[in-house]
């Protein structure tokens, strides 16, 4: 909390900070909505020829991903080495320059390297952003300023989306780009409000266990949970092509349900992980993301499909906030960096992975059905949850007699 002794000038300072190393979180929503209305008319651009321009187009959208799955544990690692203050300052920069600079781009190749650097930098920003909170907060304050980082990037999003439309509309898809521009204010506000700690802070960090497997579970978790989380946005459209409904405007609605479900949860995280323990937010998630899930794939209303979208969504919320405050509970603060860097790393991994494990499902029994498949696993995963919380409290009960 804020001292009632500091002057109005200290607090703004602690405004600003925070809002700067929260800012990750949009940014990395930034990387591929600011595009997504302009596709259709890169797709035009990238098909002279006779080469497939929508191909292209896709690619320039999907290439962040592997690269933010890859550069958020290396930008943990790297920050432990040179300092996250560098890092932050660093990260911000090449996001403005690579983001605004896709815009200059004479070909396709050069946008392509652009974008891997983007993605690079963005999830850089998010990585050591979230370090730099782990270090200034702790307890229920740090768990529900996690929360609020993944409602900020949810909300920011839907602000994102509509102002890339607006500007595609008005200068076309080079004009998208100068959204980017928003790393050279975090830049800007960064210098004079982060600081990195003293250095005989770090060099006692550095003496102690700086080992991540104690949080190899929740890794694995988040794993597990994104993985589920994607379905929608990976598998949707095949799946409402079956359903009939061939309208991208309606998936899209459905992913801003979910997105306003996600925003839902992770707001509120804080007062419900004062309230609720561990094990029963983690049971709670699953159930939400099962539930959601598999109704998707069993229903065929659109209204009801927005429905389970939003449902989806609340569970969505609580992956990342539940998982990295445990995570930063288990390990120590010298390998903070790291262990977020991972985290963030994992949110990414099964985007990558969701179409090559799904696929042989699909094949067998229909994306439909992939939906409930996943979905009842989901739900079983919270049966499971449950009764491991379960055992557990009768185990301390009986230890405790």
């Amino acid at each position: 909390m804020i001292a009632h002794s500091e002057s109005p000038g200290a607090v703004r300072v602690r405004f600003v900070r925070l809002a700067v190393l929260m800012s990750g979180a949009p940014l990395i929503a930034m990387v591929q909505i600011a595009i997504l209305p302009a596709m259709t008319e890169l797709a035009r651009r990238f098909s002279e020829g006779g080469v497939d321009g929508a191909f292209r187009a896709q690619l320039v959208m999907a290439v962040s991903a592997p690269t933010m799955a890859i550069g958020a544990p290396l930008s943990g690692w790297v920050a432990e080495r040179i300092g996250k203050r560098r890092m932050f300052l660093g990260f911000a920069l090449v996001f403005t320059l690579a983001g605004c600079g896709g815009a200059l781009a004479p070909d396709f190749w050069t946008l392509l390297v652009t974008r891997v650097l983007l993605g690079f930098a963005a999830v850089g920003l998010a990585t050591t952003g979230m370090v730099f909170i782990s270090e200034i907060y702790s307890g229920s304050v740090r768990n529900r300023l996690i929360g609020l980082v993944t409602f900020i990037g949810s909300g920011g999003s839907l602000l994102i989306l509509a102002s890339a439309g607006t500007l595609a509309k008005i200068g076309g898809w080079r004009l998208p780009f100068v959204l980017y521009a928003a790393g050279l204010v975090v830049f800007l506000l960064a210098l004079p409000t982060v600081v990195e700690k003293r250095r005989a802070t770090l060099a006692a960090e550095a003496t102690e266990d700086a080992s991540i497997r104690n949080a190899t579970p929740l890794f694995l978790l988040t794993v597990v949970l994104a993985f589920v989380m994607y379905m929608p946005t990976v598998q949707g459209p095949d799946a409402l092509a079956q359903k009939g409904i061939i309208d991208p405007t309606i998936l899209t609605v459905i992913i801003m349900m979910m997105i306003i479900g996600t925003m839902v949860t992770s707001f509120l995280f804080g007062p419900i992980r004062r309230r609720l323990g561990y094990w029963t937010i983690q049971a709670i998630t699953f159930g939400l993301l099962g539930l959601g899930i598999s109704g998707f794939g069993i229903a065929s209303n659109v209204i009801v499909l927005g429905v389970f979208g939003f449902v989806a969504g609340l569970g969505s919320g609580f992956i990342q906030p539940l998982t990295q405050s445990e995570i930063l509970a288990k390990v120590p603060p010298g390998a903070s960096s790291r262990a977020i860097g991972v985290a963030v790393g994992c949110l990414f991994v099964p985007q990558l992975l969701n179409p090559f494990l799904v696929e042989p499902v699909r094949a067998h029994f229909g994306v439909e059905k992939a939906f409930v498949y996943v979905g009842i696993a989901a739900l079983g995963s919270a049966a499971l949850t449950l009764a491991w919380r379960a055992k557990e409290r009768l185990r301390r009960a009986v230890s405790a007699g």
